[in-house]
C-alpha cells in the first residue's frame, strides 16, 4: 500500500531495521536518501538542501525514501512544506518502525551492523569509524527505548522523540520488526569461546599455559572441524599492565597454542577501550558474542558451541547470549568434558535470538565466504597478526603457518551453505567427523604419554569416570597415569560413591510379613534356640552329630504311633531330623530339663488357641507344662484322657503311609521319680482338652 506514495518518510531509532526493510519492500520502486549518510560527504548541508534533493528527484518522477531517524516533527515538517510548495500534489507517509524484543534488539542489531562493516573492509584503516560511534548510538537508541525500559541513561541529554500524527502527512503507519542478519552465508559455524584469564597463569612476569588447555583445543576441533576457536580478553590483565606488555603476553600466548595446533588458527578479541567499545559489550553483556557471529558466521545454538569462563562477568556473557558455558578450570582438569554435552550448563534462548531471521545479502561482491582476517594475515610474514577494527576493539590471528591458514580457509569455502539452501554443509561435515571418531574408539591406543597430536589422529575420548562401567574404571583408553591424576578427581569420584550410598539407603524396601508367616518365622527361630541347647551325640565314626542332620532317636521322648486296631506305623524321618533327636533312651541331667522345658513352650504357642483374644501372661508367670513329646510329621485334633501311666491322644494322622488314618501317640511325662531300668515306678498324668487346631501343613516345607 506504502508504495503508491511519492514520498516515504521512515521514523525510528537507528539499527531499527529501516534500510533492510526499503531494500525488501521500495528498492524497485523508490530511490532511498538519507540525510545522516549526506552529511557525512559534506559537512555543510542542511535540512534545506536534503528537502531540494527531494524536490529535485520528485521532477524526474521518481519516488523517495528517506532513510533516517526523522525523530523531530520540525524535521519532517520541514520536509513536507519544502515539498508540498515546490511539488504541489505529493502524496507522502510516514512509517513507524517498532522493536519486537525492545533495546536488546536494537544493540545486537548494532554489532551485526558492526561486524558487517569490518567483515566487508579490505583494508583496516578505521577510514569509516566515524559510522560506528558507540557511545553517540547508545544514547540515541536510549532515547527511543529509555523511558520504556527502566528509565534513560543519566548521562543523556538528547531530547525525548516526537512520535508523527495524521496532520504532519496524508498518512501514518507502523511496522514492528524483529532481528534480521543480512548475510549471504549460513550461521553454522561451532564455536569455542575461551575466557583468555583462565588458560595462562602468570609467572614471574610471563604467561603460561594451564594443564590440560591444548589438549582440550585439539579434542574439541577433532570433533568439530572448521569450527572457531576464540580467545576473549576483557580490559588490561593487570593494574601495573601497559598497553605495550599486553600486547607481547598475548602474541606469546597465541605463538604458544598455534605451534601446537595443525588444522587451524586461532582468534583473539581485545577489548582495548571497553569505555568506546559500547555498553553491550561492557561486563553481563552479550556484546562481545554478538559481535563474534555475525564476524565468523557462528551457530551459537550449535551441539558444539560453548563458552569457558572464569569470571562470574564471562559467565553472565554466555547465560545472556544462550551460549552452553562450563568453568574453564574444570574442563582443563578434565579434557574430556569438552565434548559432553552434560557437564555443560544450557541457559535458555534469548527470545531475540530465537526469532531472528537471516535476510540474503544483495552485495554482488560477496560471491566467496572468507574467514575474518585472511586477506591481511595471508600477506603478513608474522604468525600473529594484530588489526585494529576501530571502537575499542583489537582482533588477533595466529596460526602455525601459511599452510595452515590456507587449508583452513578452503576447508571453509568448500562447506559454506549459502542463506535460502537445503542443508549444511559443515553440519554434514561435522557428522562426518563423529562417525570416524565412534569407528575408530574401538582401536584407541592406551598408553596415557600419547602425544596431542596423536590423540588428534587416532580419534581417542578420555571420558570422566563417572561415565564409565564400574569394571572400566581402573583403566580406560587414552586416561591419564594414577601416578599424575588431580586430586580433585579422587575426591569427586569419592563423593559420587556417598551420594550413591546415602540413595541406596533412602531407597531400602521394606517387607511387611503377614500374620501367618510371621508366626512360621517364630517357630524358626524358636525351633533354632532350641537345637542349640541340644547336647552333641557322638556318632559310631566318633564326630558329633548337628542337632538338624542326626537321625538317631533321642532320649527326650518314647513315641508310639498306631492304627484303630493297633498296628504301629512308621514314624516320619523328617519330623525326626527336624526336632534334632532319635528315641533311644539315655539318662537326663540338668541340660535336658531346659531343653524340654524350651520345647514346652514351643509346643504350647504353636498349638495354642489362635481364637482367642485374651491377654496372654508375660512368660515369666506362666508355669511351662513339662511334656515328653515327640510328634511326627502329622495335620491333628483330638482329645486326650487320663490313664494311670500313660496318655493316649487320639489323632487324625496325615502321613506319607496312611492319609487320614486314626493315630494314638503314647507319651510318658517326667515325673518326679526317676526312671529305673526303662521300668516306670510311679507316673502322674495331666488330662488336656485339644481343640480342633489350624493347618500346619505348611511346616512340612520348613521342617
Amino acid at each position: 500500500m506504502a508504495e503508491k506514495f511519492d514520498l516515504i518518510v521512515f521514523v525510528g531509532p537507528p539499527y531499527a531495521g529501516k534500510t533492510q526493510y526499503y531494500c525488501q519492500h521500495f528498492s524497485k520502486t523508490h530511490v532511498r536518501l538519507s540525510a545522516t549518510e549526506e552529511y557525512v560527504k559534506d559537512p555543510t548541508l542542511g535540512i534545506r538542501h536534503i528537502g531540494l534533493m527531494v524536490v529535485k528527484l520528485l521532477k524526474q518522477g521518481r519516488k523517495v525514501v528517506l532513510d533516517d531517524e526523522n525523530w523531530s516533527s520540525l524535521t519532517r515538517k520541514s520536509y513536507f512544506n519544502l515539498v508540498l510548495n515546490k511539488s504541489p500534489g505529493t502524496s507522502c507517509i510516514c512509517i513507524i518502525f517498532k522493536q519486537a524484543h525492545g533495546r536488546i534488539q536494537l544493540y545486537w542489531s548494532r554489532e551485526f551492523a558492526f561486524a558487517q562493516h569490518v567483515a566487508c573492509r579490505k583494508d583496516i584503516d578505521g577510514s569509516k569509524e566515524h559510522l560506528f560511534k558507540m557511545n553517540m548510538s547508545d544514547e540515541k537508541i536510549d532515547r527511543w527505548i529509555g523511558d520504556n525500559e527502566g528509565g534513560r541513561l543519566k548521562y543523556n541529554t538528547l531530547d525525548k522523540p516526537d512520535i508523527p500524527s495524521a496532520s504532519e502527512c496524508t498518512m501514518v503507519q507502523e511496522v514492528s520488526l524483529g532481528l534480521q542478519a543480512v548475510t549471504k552465508w549460513k550461521f553454522e559455524v561451532p564455536a569455542m569461546f575461551i575466557q583468555l584469564e583462565g588458560m595462562v597463569k602468570i609467572k614471574d612476569g610471563d604467561p603460561e599455559l594451564h594443564d590440560g588447555v591444548m589438549k582440550t583445543l585439539l579434542l574439541w576441533y577433532q570433533r568439530n572441524p572448521c569450527g572457531r576457536i576464540i580467545v576473549i580478553s576483557e580490559g588490561p590483565t593487570g593494574t601495573k599492565t601497559t598497553s605495550s606488555q599486553k600486547q607481547k603476553q598475548i602474541k606469546k600466548v597465541l605463538c604458544t597454542v598455534s605451534e601446537q595446533l595443525h588444522d587451524c588458527p586461532v582468534y583473539l578479541l581485545d577489548i582495548v577501550d571497553p569505555q568506546s567499545s559500547g555498553l553491550f559489550t561492557e561486563s553481563l553483556q552479550p556484546g562481545i558474542i554478538a559481535f563474534l557471529q555475525r564476524l565468523h558466521n557462528l551457530d551459537l545454538l550449535n551441539k558444539g558451541t560453548v563458552y569457558l569462563y572464569q569470571s562470574n562477568s564471562h559467565k553472565k556473557c554466555a547465560e545472556n547470549a544462550g551460549v552452553k558455558h562450563v568453568q574453564a578450570s574444570k574442563v582443563f582438569s578434565h579434557p574430556s568434558l569438552i565434548t559432553s554435552f552434560h557437564a555443560m550448563t544450557v541457559p535458555a534462548v534469548p527470545a531475540v535470538l530465537a526469532e531472528m531471521q537471516l535476510v540474503s545479502s544483495l552485495d554482488d561482491n560477496d560471491t566467496t565466504p572468507e574467514i575474518p582476517g585472511y586477506q591481511t594475515a595471508s600477506t603478513s610474514n608474522d604468525a600473529v597478526t594484530m588489526l585494529e577494527l576501530g571502537c575499542g576493539r583489537r582482533l588477533y590471528i595466529a596460526f602455525k603457518d601459511k599452510d595452515v591458514l590456507k587449508r583452513y580457509q578452503e576447508l571453509y569455502e568448500d562447506n559454506s551453505t549459502l542463506v535460502g539452501s537445503p542443508g549444511s554443509g559443515i553440519a554434514d561435515l561435522i557428522q562426518q567427523a563423529t562417525t570416524i571418531d565412534t569407528k575408530q574408539s574401538s582401536t584407541l591406543p592406551t598408553n596415557s604419554n600419547v602425544s596431542n597430536k596423536s590423540l588428534l589422529s587416532t580419534g581417542s575420548r578420555d571420558l570422566p569416570k563417572w561415565m564409565l562401567p564400574k569394571s572400566e574404571r581402573s583403566r580406560q583408553p587414552g586416561s591419564t597415569d594414577t601416578s599424575t591424576l588431580d586430586t580433585s578427581d579422587v575426591t569427586e569420584d569419592s563423593s559420587m560413591r556417598k551420594g550413591a550410598a546415602r540413595k541406596s539407603k533412602l531407597s531400602t524396601m521394606l517387607y511387611v510379613m503377614s500374620e501367618e508367616e510371621l508366626l512360621e518365622t517364630a517357630q524358626l527361630i524358636l525351633t533354632e534356640a532350641t537345637n542349640d541347647t541340644l547336647p552333641e551325640h557322638g556318632k559310631e565314626d566318633g564326630t558329633k552329630a548337628h542337632p538338624l542332620t542326626d537321625t538317631r532317636d533321642s532320649p527326650l521322648t518314647r513315641v508310639r504311633v498306631c492304627d484303630d486296631s493297633g498296628t504301629n506305623l512308621t514314624c516320619n524321618e523328617k519330623s525326626r531330623t527336624a526336632l534334632g533327636g532319635n528315641t533311644t533312651d539315655s539318662q537326663s541331667d540338668s541340660t535336658t530339663g531346659a531343653c524340654e522345658t524350651k520345647m514346652a513352650d514351643l509346643v504350647d504357642e504353636i498349638f495354642s488357641d489362635e481364637g482367642s483374644t485374651s491377654k496372654r501372661p508375660p512368660r515369666t508367670k506362666r508355669k511351662p507344662i513339662k511334656r515328653q513329646a515327640h510328634w511326627d510329621d502329622l495335620d491333628f485334633a483330638g482329645d486326650t484322657v487320663d490313664n494311670e501311666d500313660e496318655t493316649d491322644v487320639k489323632l487324625l494322622c496325615n502321613t506319607k503311609e496312611g492319609m487320614g488314618a486314626n493315630a494314638t501317640i503314647t507319651t510318658v511325662p517326667e515325673t518326679a521319680e526317676e526312671h529305673n531300668g526303662g521300668q516306670i515306678r510311679e507316673s502322674k498324668t495331666k488330662t488336656t482338652k485339644w481343640k480342633t487346631l489350624p493347618d500346619t501343613t505348611f511346616l512340612d516345607d520348613i521342617f
